[in-house]
């Protein structure tokens, strides 16, 4: 158990628009829809796979970046979302993501439901305009590793 040691128990970060967006396309060929007809892919995929670390847990390591050997439940996590206006990428380079292809309006319509999911099981989600996940992703992890 964590506890007993100097450490702080890891911190789960979630790059919550990269899980929609793998759930979503899992199901391409075949979309998962509620009793309304509406895709819900994206919702399930992301809730299976939420519901899966909370109940089983998942990789770690020590404080020397050693693998452990058996998975641990996230007492910390946070579900991480991109910026919905545009970032200091976009400042920098105009055509940052340009060649990127449409995201489908049924995807973009589960964000909230997924947002309500994390809501209802006490998950934080963090967003800052002018910033993408991986941006928050990285600034967390690196307090993470002042914290030592």
């Amino acid at each position: 158990m964590w506890y007993h040691t100097n450490m702080n128990p890891p911190l789960y970060l979630i790059d919550a628009y990269g899980l929609i967006y793998r759930s979503y396309f899992a199901f391409m060929t075949r979309p998962l829809r509620n009793n309304a007809g509406k895709n819900v892919s994206a919702l399930f995929g992301f809730a299976r796979t939420m519901v899966a670390l909370l109940d089983d847990g998942a990789i770690a390591a020590d404080s020397q970046g050693k693998r452990l050997d058996k998975l641990v439940k996230p007492l910390r996590l946070a579900a991480i979302f991109d910026s919905r206006t545009p970032t200091f990428r976009h400042q920098m380079y105009k055509e940052y993501k340009a060649n990127r292809q449409k995201t489908p309006d049924d995807l973009h319509e589960q964000v909230p439901l997924v947002e309500e999911f994390l809501r209802a099981l006490g998950v934080p989600c963090l967003k800052a305009d002018g910033f993408e996940a991986d941006d928050i992703i990285a600034t967390l992890a690196e307090k993470c590793r002042a914290e030592k």
